[in-house]
């Protein structure tokens, strides 16, 4: 795990360990919304908000997942 993200706090985010990587929560999801890749194909991903639901950006090896957080918060997990 790189950066355990909260849910709750609505934003436009940058990766810390990877800087060229934007994310957004929004609405109780997290996005994929900039990526230094060609393909994009992480961006197209669109809105992760259900526990267990993954977004992959291959060539950044990067991978976002929602997990249960405690006291029953969601919380999203890139890296």
């Amino acid at each position: 795990t790189v950066q355990t993200v909260d849910l709750s706090q609505d934003g436009v985010y940058r990766l810390e360990a990877d800087p060229s990587i934007y994310y957004e929560v929004l609405d109780g999801g997290i996005r994929f919304i900039r990526a230094d890749c060609p393909d994009k194909i992480c961006e197209q991903a669109g809105l992760l908000t259900r526990v267990g639901e993954t977004a992959v950006c291959l060539p950044r090896q990067t991978v976002i997942t929602v997990t249960e957080g405690g006291a029953g918060e969601v919380d999203a997990v890139a890296g």
